[in-house]
């Protein structure tokens, strides 16, 4: 049986990434990091190897119900634990963080041996969650995470994890569906969402219907586009109101996903839908970002 070391090496997975250079960390308020290598990444990289991104395998892993919020993989829980000399250098206040789960992950991986760990607020923001692409950016209950990763869980690793921004949007099962920047795309989904007779909404198959139906996403780099804007303002809002300490080089994190973040680093999108100038981080690495 091929082990861990091995299988690193045959995909070709870097699991140290280089740290922020000193100047921009001096300069930045906010840092920028990519959740480790997840379960669906490593399908994905396998699928795509074997058969290609136009096969029927790679069109049915975009819509497997049994991938859903997958965690991070073996690879990715190396990663996180191998750029902790990178996270523990920084004196962070607040790190906020996706509600999926290969980016809860991350943040415990990466944080769990910080040394002012028990002073820093771990606030659960649903805005920052990743494009609705594939089955693994779907959130079925985000009830049954807030219990799995609620304070004092031994998967928490001492992190303690502020959900109420989950809470805000009325249902919270339906968070991913409130925070789409598309107005009509929201008010499909939501006209098609049903009760079974447990009561459970079927959220995951209405969500699910749609990122099948569409290529190469149904959430559109023009919906991210906007819902960067909205992350920026929250960032300079939460900064205004929750000033940093400066004399002790203090940082807010955001731990989130490729697309979302390539798009907030974008100057725009064109006339084909492609971001542009845009900076796609690699998993687990971190970066200044002062574009907002």
């Amino acid at each position: 049986m091929e082990d861990l070391q091995e299988l690193i090496e045959r995909l070709n997975i870097k699991l140290r990434q280089d740290s922020i250079p000193d100047e921009d960390l001096k300069n930045t308020s906010f840092i920028i990091i990519r959740h480790g290598y997840s379960e669906y990444n490593y399908r994905d990289q396998v699928i795509t190897d074997q058969h290609g991104v136009d096969s029927d395998a790679f069109r049915q892993l975009k819509v497997d119900k049994t991938l859903t919020d997958p965690g991070l993989h073996q690879i990715g829980v190396l990663q996180c634990e191998s750029n902790q000399d990178n996270i523990n250098r920084i004196n962070f206040k607040v790190v906020f963080v996706s509600p999926m789960q290969r980016a809860i992950q991350t943040a415990i991986n990466m944080f769990k041996k910080h040394p002012n760990l028990q002073n820093i607020k771990f606030i659960i923001l649903p805005i920052a969650r990743e494009v609705l692409e594939t089955s693994n950016d779907v959130s079925p209950d985000i009830e049954k995470i807030v219990e799995k990763y609620s304070p004092g869980q031994s998967i928490c690793e001492g992190l303690n994890f502020n959900f109420s921004m989950v809470y805000l949007y009325g249902i919270p099962r339906l968070w991913q569906i409130y925070t789409f920047s598309n107005l009509e795309k929201q008010k499909d989904m939501i006209k098609n969402l049903r009760k079974d007779e447990s009561g459970e909404i079927n959220n995951v198959d209405v969500i699910i219907e749609r990122l099948g139906a569409h290529n190469p996403r149904y959430e559109t780099h023009s919906d991210l586009f906007k819902r960067a804007q909205i992350i920026k303002t929250f960032m300079r809002e939460y900064l205004i109101s929750h000033p940093l300490d400066h004399s002790s080089q203090e940082k807010y994190g955001l731990v989130s996903h490729s697309r979302i973040m390539a798009t907030l680093t974008a100057s725009g999108v064109n006339e084909k839908e492609e971001l542009l100038d845009y900076y796609w981080l690699q998993n687990c690495e971190m970066r200044a970002f002062t574009d907002f």
